[in-house]
């Protein structure tokens, strides 16, 4: 196999490659500005105590420059402090010291969120490299949270016509050595296939993840370690999570009257564990397609089950108990458009832990504008 070292190094060179062809044009087009601002009220229920209600907002900006016909650079900035999976920012956060602990008005962080290059040599191929959004397709948060980048290279092919596409990921998720101590890293492939019948739309994708020196480590994404709910031996990971996923949606325009219709449905398998190692998502959505201007809205619901030792546990949606594995539930969510740009969200999570049989409820309601 290909070492992610090379891999890298590959990346790089055609990249550089690409902006040394056209040296000669040394302008950078105007910067393209883009961000949401999100304004939350959540409220988490856990029975027999430990119940919070909280204020919190998202702040994310970004620019990006396209260098030349080929090259593009992406910064991208967002709120949430350390935390590689949340970018919410909790206002007049408790300290560690409890709610005894007053901290009053204070200034919050805006951290560097993206940085990265994107690199397109045909119309159906994009190669990134750094901090960068991630090429992986899903058709939710089930296994891969919505604000988390990816750091690493990306890769996407879809040539036009087919309806054949190819994703691929390298992922450090450690130093790739450090002290002669090889860190760990990751290599994902999607093959998958997306075609019409009639008014339908169709897609599927195979995933399959290959985790180097993963066994034996103890992982983090800035405030929480695997281990949450992964299993330990000797308070390291005590699987490979070498996982299969099988991901697809159908998309039915018209259907009872609704603009849109969408089905949805996302698995994963580990053969490593002999137990407690699989998850399965099941939802539907209708509506209109997208809420971005007044009047328009979309409900969605979804149901899954993520066991513990299904995939690694610094990953899955955030909201959906604390993000952690082991677990089951509904999650509902209305969307709902209230101007151009700007909208309003009801989102209800009812999730149980499979292990301890432990409920939480979370609800949240969201007003957030695009600009």
């Amino acid at each position: 196999m290909v070492t992610f070292n090379k891999l890298c190094a590959a990346a790089l060179v055609l990249m550089v490659g690409s902006s040394c062809i056209c040296a000669e044009d040394k302008k950078i087009q105007d910067l393209d500005w883009h961000g949401d601002l999100r304004l939350r009220t959540e409220t988490i229920n856990v029975p027999n105590g430990g119940n919070t209600l909280r204020e919190r907002f998202r702040l994310r900006i970004g620019t990006s420059a396209q260098i030349n016909p080929q090259l593009k650079a992406v910064i991208g900035f967002a709120s949430g402090g350390t935390s590689g999976r949340s970018t919410e920012q909790t206002l007049g956060e408790v300290g560690t010291g409890g709610s005894a602990t007053v901290r009053g008005p204070q200034q919050y962080d805006l951290r560097l969120a993206r940085a990265y290059l994107e690199y397109s040599p045909t119309d159906n191929i994009t190669i990134t490299y750094g901090k960068a959004k991630n090429p992986i397709w899903g058709v939710s948060e089930f296994l891969w949270d919505a604000d988390i980048n990816i750091d690493g290279v990306g890769f996407n092919y879809a040539p036009s016509g087919s309806g054949f596409f190819f994703n691929a990921a390298g992922l450090v998720f450690q130093e790739l050595e450090k002290s002669n101590v090889t860190g760990v890293k990751a290599f994902v492939v999607q093959p998958g296939f997306q075609f019409a019948a009639g008014k339908s739309f169709h897609r599927v994708a195979l995933g399959y993840y290959k985790f180097d020196n993963l066994k034996g480590s103890s992982l983090g994404n800035g405030t929480e370690s695997s281990g949450s709910n992964n299993t330990l031996q000797s308070s390291v990971l005590k699987y490979n999570y070498d996982v299969f996923t099988l991901t697809g949606e159908s998309r039915y325009p018209g259907l009872f009257g609704f603009q849109v219709v969408r089905l949805y449905a996302d698995s994963v398998y580990n053969p490593d564990p002999q137990q407690a190692n699989y998850g399965a998502i099941f939802g539907l959505s209708f509506g209109d397609r997208r809420v971005q201007d007044a009047g328009q809205w979309q409900f969605d619901i979804n149901y899954r089950v993520l066991l513990e030792d299904a995939f690694v546990d610094i990953l899955p949606e955030g909201s959906f108990y604390n993000g952690k594995t082991g677990v089951k539930g509904l999650r509902f969510a209305h969307y709902y458009g209230l101007a151009k740009n700007t909208s309003l969200t009801n989102t209800f999570f009812f999730a149980e832990n499979t292990i301890t049989r432990e409920g939480q409820t979370v609800f949240q309601t969201d007003v957030k504008v695009d600009f």
